[in-house]
């Protein structure tokens, strides 16, 4: 999810997943709520003097900061035209704008640099990024497209730090709407539909994190449905389970011959490998790795299916997990269908 809280100066970035908590200004409560039941949008903060007497619009006040405005002023005393805007707090540059001002509001084109490193160039509109702009975080992943009061919002291009890229639709900083994503080879993962960040399927949907978490076992395909596959990375060990812990940990069995296989017997697998399986999901891509083994990782797209289908002769029913595993370079080379142990 990508979301420009509230404030857009120190710590109200556009943020990729997780929460930022936000200081909560007593003595401004009322002015959101008026604003926020006038507009729609809390627009929270207060205005403040730059060094040289302009008047700025502040989103987050700090006792102890400064601000400076190069730029003009209009008949009101507003900062108004073309100029550089920077907080400094404790004598260092907390932010920098340059662009254009209005009624000392960042309004028309201009470029934001935050404090965390993150940058943002485009327009303004009232204060937040309105209209065609480009976001770029500091950790490479970067957004291209339109904006909406500071959030991702109408059609842009989104990529990621692993090299995937999403262009289509958002609506309020979620992919929503027509859609695709694409590996960083260039291999199309998911076109369609998309509904507040994951893919609209009548068959299945990227794999929500609660959903993963318990014992599996994989589903025989026959010879017909394997040749999908263009490798078997365990063609010798046909019987396999898996259990996926909520904690990030992971077991596995596999077999060369057909035995009844219990989830105490995995519980059990976990402690002799000291829990040296694990993984991390984010947003349909597990990443499996073995601290038994330097440098090993395992790339998997994860989906859940919905509605029954049959393929091969193969029921794959609702609740069903099918992982894609992809070969360094973004290509999906082996599938693996799971169904959760009795």
């Amino acid at each position: 999810m990508f979301r420009l809280l509230g404030r857009w100066r120190r710590r109200s970035y556009i943020y990729m997943e997780g929460k930022m908590a936000m200081k909560k200004v007593r003595l401004l409560v009322l002015l959101c709520i008026v604003m926020l039941m006038s507009s729609g949008v809390a627009f929270c903060g207060a205005w403040k003097v730059s060094e040289e007497g302009a008047k700025i619009w502040d989103h987050s006040p700090q006792q102890n900061a400064k601000v400076f405005w190069s730029g003009g002023r209009d008949a009101e005393g507003f900062g108004t035209g073309l100029g550089v805007l920077q907080w400094q707090e404790n004598g260092s540059v907390a932010e920098r704008y340059e662009g254009e001002l209005l009624k000392g509001k960042t309004h028309g084109k201009g470029k934001l640099f935050y404090g965390n490193k993150d940058v943002y160039e485009g327009e303004f509109r009232d204060a937040f990024p309105n209209g065609r702009g480009r976001y770029q975080w500091a950790n490479g992943a970067s957004y291209e497209g339109d904006f909406v009061n500071g959030k991702l919002e109408g059609q842009g291009t989104l990529r990621y730090v692993d090299g995937r890229t999403y262009r289509g639709d958002f609506l309020n900083g979620k992919r929503h709407g027509q859609g695709t994503l694409s590996a960083a080879n260039g291999d199309v993962i998911w076109t369609g539909q998309w509904e507040y960040g994951t893919q609209k399927s009548d068959i299945g949907h990227f794999a929500k994190p609660e959903e993963i978490v318990g014992y599996w076992e994989l589903v025989q395909w026959p010879e017909a449905l394997k040749r999908i596959n263009k490798v078997d990375p365990w063609p010798a060990t046909p019987y396999q389970y898996f259990v996926f812990y909520a904690d990030g940990k992971a077991a596995s069995i596999m077999s060369t011959l057909e035995r009844k296989t219990t989830r105490s017997d995995l519980d059990e697998s976990n402690k002799v490998l000291r829990g040296a399986m694990s993984y991390e999901y984010k947003e349909g891509i597990m990443l499996i790795r073995n601290a038994q083994i330097p440098g090993y990782q395992e790339k998997w797209g994860v989906n859940i299916i919905e509605k029954k289908f049959q393929a091969a002769g193969v029921d794959h029913l609702p609740g069903d997990m099918l992982m894609s595993l992809e070969d360094g370079t973004g290509k999906v080379v082996y599938y693996r269908h799971l169904r959760r142990m009795p």
